[in-house]
């Protein structure tokens, strides 16, 4: 990565905002609004509640998971271009709408079936916020302040994120599992109204601009195909071997024809430039060994240091809290250091705090571990808000609602990636079959790997360092 300054597409003069411009209110009601989507982290604690519910095997759960993340996935950057093209308010106010409709269909759900489609109707309404939220957000700010919104704008998912298992475990043990989908009704019905009321619209829309459904489409098609092969590989056997085929041939028809229109989804171009390029490698690579933690560490707190789910709830929180401190410091840090620095220096501390948690002592305690985890979501908040600064400073801020989804799509590359292989690795080196000691083996040498995966990232984005800086191709 680079500074954001040195890799910073031409402009086209944006349109006046239709009212004065509220930035700070803006900031507030967006983070507000893209909460209902990491605040999803709710439904994690209620798993054993729907498993029982439905009477469904615990492998069942996992298509509570899919069926979200696919579809939000899949749908975001067609999404955040034709954000580009109508308005991101209008996107946004959708969105938040079409989540309220999904919330009700999933707090209502009286089968598992009926849960699931849900789930994919929740999934869009999350693909509407988060494929605009950072535009709307950086839009109504000059393009000085970007790095410090961001940081801030970072901190509120993170907040959201570590909010979810916390809320959801109290309102699962008073009204059930359906309260983990009511609880957020009121919240983007109450966003809803404060973003029409008293958010303006930023005005870089291009209405005058084609959407390129066809693009989008086949986008779509293989980010799903992908993660799908991803995550179910291990379960499909051959036939994820058609569904990668499927999705390479989808994905070659995909670059062509971006290659051909005047207005594309995303100007494949932007990945011939080894910068950009590499800092969304680096991102992949970053959330595939970050959530690890997410991933083990639970049973790590509940089977070797006892710890209740309450209470290992709270203790594993210590990472998005990190986040939440370590953002808005990385948004003020990116005029000094630039993106590139600031990466590098947050994929190094997390690196550290993935060798620590793999290299603690079975006598370390509780507060040992929380001071590890809490370094390492400010590794995770130092990068995020350098990788995406640096996604959003190479695209012209017309095509900002593009750049969003790019960001958000690697990093669900990333943790979907993780989900499967990491879970892969811990179970061939004995970690589910065998005992105490074969747990900790596993536990061990899955964070060593994860830490190798962000130390690979470091040296994806030494490869271009040194090499002279190029300004991205606009349209």
């Amino acid at each position: 990565m680079e500074d954001v300054d040195a890799a910073r597409a031409k402009e086209a003069p944006p349109a006046r905002p239709d009212r004065p411009a509220r930035p700070r209110l803006t900031l507030l009601v967006v983070a507000l609004g893209i909460s209902a989507g990491p605040l999803d982290t709710s439904v994690n604690i209620a798993f054993p509640a729907i498993t029982e519910a439905f009477d469904n095997d615990v492998s069942a759960i996992q298509w509570v998971i899919i069926c979200n993340v696919l579809t939000y996935a899949s749908l975001m950057p067609g999404l955040g271009r034709l954000a580009d093209i109508v308005g991101h308010k209008r996107v946004f106010v959708a969105g938040l709408l079409w989540s309220a409709v999904a919330l009700v269909l999933c707090g209502l759900a009286s089968s598992f079936g009926w849960l699931l489609a849900a789930r994919v109707l929740q999934g869009a309404g999350i693909a509407f916020l988060l494929s605009c939220g950072p535009a709307l957000a950086t839009l109504s700010f000059p393009e000085r302040d970007r790095s410090r919104v961001l940081g801030w704008y970072t901190t509120g998912f993170a907040a959201a994120l570590m909010l979810g298992p916390i809320i959801g475990g109290t309102l699962v043990d008073l009204w059930g599992w359906p309260a983990v989908f009511w609880f957020r009704l009121p919240l983007v019905l109450i966003v809803a109204v404060l973003v029409v009321f008293l958010v303006p619209d930023p005005g870089h829309a291009t209405p005058g601009e084609p959407f390129d459904l066809r693009g989008a489409l086949g986008l779509g098609a293989t980010l799903a195909a992908t993660l799908l092969a991803l995550n179910q590989g291990p379960h499909l056997g051959w036939a994820a071997v058609l569904v990668v085929a499927g999705a390479a041939l989808v994905a070659v028809w995909f670059v062509r024809h971006e290659l051909r229109t005047r207005h594309p989804v995303i100007d494949v171009r932007l990945f011939r430039i080894r910068r950009f390029a590499a800092a969304n490698v680096a991102h992949v690579l970053m959330n595939l060994g970050s959530f690890t933690v997410f991933l083990l560490t639970p049973y790590y707190l509940v089977r070797v240091l006892g710890a209740g789910t309450a209470v290992a709830g709270l203790l594993l929180a210590a990472s998005p809290l990190g986040m939440i401190v370590a953002s808005p410091i990385a948004g003020h840090l990116l005029r000094f250091t630039g993106s590139f620095r600031l990466g590098v220096a947050g994929l190094a501390l997390l690196g550290a705090a993935l060798c620590a948690i793999a290299m603690l002592p079975d006598e370390a305690g509780a507060a040992v571990l929380v001071a590890v985890l809490f370094a390492h979501g400010c590794g995770q908040g130092f990068f995020q808000v350098a990788s995406i600064d640096f996604v959003m400073g190479s695209i012209p801020r017309r095509r900002q609602g593009v750049a969003g989804s790019i960001n958000m799509v690697t990093r669900t590359v990333g943790v979907v990636t993780v989900a499967s292989t990491g879970t892969l690795l811990f179970a061939a080196l004995g970690g589910e079959s065998g005992g105490d000691e074969a747990f900790l083996y596993a536990y061990r040498i899955t964070f060593l790997a994860a830490a190798a995966t962000v130390i690979l990232a470091i040296a994806v984005l030494g490869t271009v360092r040194a090499g002279p800086p190029r300004r991205p191709v606009s349209r």
